[in-house]
């Protein structure tokens, strides 16, 4: 229709022939999306800006270019209504548009590959294509910086044969040097008596504090059973190990700028160079919250360190690891963050409940269905069933039956609306959240909050 193939199409990213070929409703819906896209990382980057003064321009209905700019200034947000009836290579083309936008400033984060995700089932497309579209969109990704890599080092080399030799062989040394000290630091090991434990030393990725010690439990040494909400919790060692409450130490904080973690891929090491989210990004505003943190973590133990950290320590990291994926949130709409924070939240209400403190623990289930159910639309596959059960069970706690009856009734319903092939990831997780929720609704009288002094029957 418009000429041109999949990947010239990515490459420019709009025509004007598609513009006018959009019905109104259509034009309104696609204006939506590219202020979604926009906005997806909360953050309007310079390139993005230039490639909207390129849609503005095609725009002939001003009162939509007028819309959009307010939008964008405003941040806006707004759910995308289901048009799976338009014309597919209309629909084809608007995530074309949408992939420009994302890629404009040379990044595709994980909040607009969600995003994208959530455009292409507003569009009517399946599962398998939003995954083969989304892998078109890092290739093309690559490819542009690996163009752009090319591009600097070519610049790079004719500055080099200006430099001269002396200059040369010094800037080789600057950079053997900085990936000595950093091989050096990834090198040294971190030593426990505690035979269930392995650590490594790792380094933060916004301040570049080298040495944070960071503890992984080796596999099948402890016992383990649930809490009522499928909390992982550590009863006794297997015979010949060590015990190890996990839960009080695996989450690790940065003692210079407080970042703190529990997934190793947010710490720099030797398998994992790079970082899952945009630290230049995140720079200034975490700058900004450090007394925020610094006030909160002064209350540290001197054993915070340890594998011997105490019950409050454990619960100050937990705080410390919330903070953080808070302020990775605000700054780019990424659920798998919010999802982390979710986690956070529940491992800590555990601990809270284990110290006595169980309106803080209780406090931590509603900042759960709080940080859920406004992106539960959003979510998909075994991230939205995982949602559905969690949610299903807290309100089960409260005895809110209405809420949980709504969850409850959407896992029995999923099958219907979603064809899932047997033995996958997805249809395993939706037979274990059926049968969960199932046995707690069964025993609901058992399950509820003034039933229970613990999160344990």
């Amino acid at each position: 229709m418009y000429g041109k193939t999949m990947i010239d199409q990515l490459g420019s990213g709009l025509d004007e022939t598609f513009i006018e070929s959009l019905s109104d409703d259509n034009l309104s819906w696609f204006v939506d999306a590219i202020r979604g896209m926009v906005l997806a990382d909360r953050h309007v980057d310079h390139h993005e800006v230039a490639y909207l003064r390129t849609i503005l321009a095609y725009l002939s209905n001003k009162e939509e270019a007028e819309r959009l700019v307010q939008m964008i200034k405003q941040r806006q947000n707004a759910e995308l209504y289901y048009i799976g009836t338009i014309d597919r290579e209309q629909a084809f083309y608007i995530l074309v548009v949408l992939a420009k936008i994302a890629l404009a400033d040379g990044k595709f984060t994980q909040s607009e590959a969600d995003y994208f995700k959530y455009a292409c089932t507003r569009l009517g497309f399946d599962g398998i294509f939003t995954k083969e579209m989304l892998n078109l969109v890092q290739k093309k990704l690559e490819v542009e910086n690996e163009y752009a890599r090319l591009k600097n080092l070519s610049i790079a080399s004719k500055d080099n044969y200006k430099m001269g030799p002396q200059t040369v062989i010094e800037a080789k040394m600057d950079e053997h040097q900085h990936r000595h000290l950093f091989s050096r630091s990834m090198n040294k090991q971190l030593k426990t008596s505690n035979n269930s434990l392995l650590g490594k030393y790792v380094q933060c990725f916004v301040c570049n504090q080298p040495d944070i010690p960071f503890w992984v439990l080796r596999s099948k040494c402890m016992k383990t059973q649930s809490n009522i909400f499928g909390v992982t919790i550590y009863t006794k060692p297997v015979k010949g190990k060590d015990h190890c409450d996990f839960n009080l130490i695996q989450t690790a904080v940065c003692p210079k700028c407080f970042f703190a973690s529990n997934d190793l891929q947010y710490f720099k090491h030797e398998n994992n160079p790079t970082e899952p989210f945009n630290a230049e990004h995140l720079d200034k505003a975490w700058e900004q919250a450090f007394p925020e943190r610094e006030k909160v973590f002064s209350v540290h133990g001197d054993k915070f360190f340890s594998t011997s950290r105490s019950l409050e320590d454990a619960i100050l990291s937990y705080d410390m690891a919330i903070m953080t994926y808070k302020q990775l949130s605000s700054l780019e709409t990424n659920n798998l963050h919010l999802l982390k924070t979710v986690a956070l939240y529940m491992i800590q209400s555990e601990l809270f409940m284990t110290a006595g403190k169980r309106k803080e623990a209780e406090d931590n289930l509603n900042k759960v269905t709080n940080s859920i159910e406004p992106i539960f639309s959003y979510l998909d596959g075994e991230y939205i069933i995982r949602a559905a059960t969690l949610l299903t069970l807290v309100f089960l706690y409260f005895k809110d039956y209405k809420k949980a009856g709504e969850y409850m009734g959407f896992l029995k319903n999923y099958s219907q609306s979603k064809k899932l092939d047997k033995g996958t990831a997805e249809h395993k997780a939706l037979l274990i959240a059926n049968n969960r929720v199932d046995a707690a609704y069964s025993e609901r009288a058992r399950f509820a909050y003034d039933k229970l002094n613990s999160f344990h029957f």
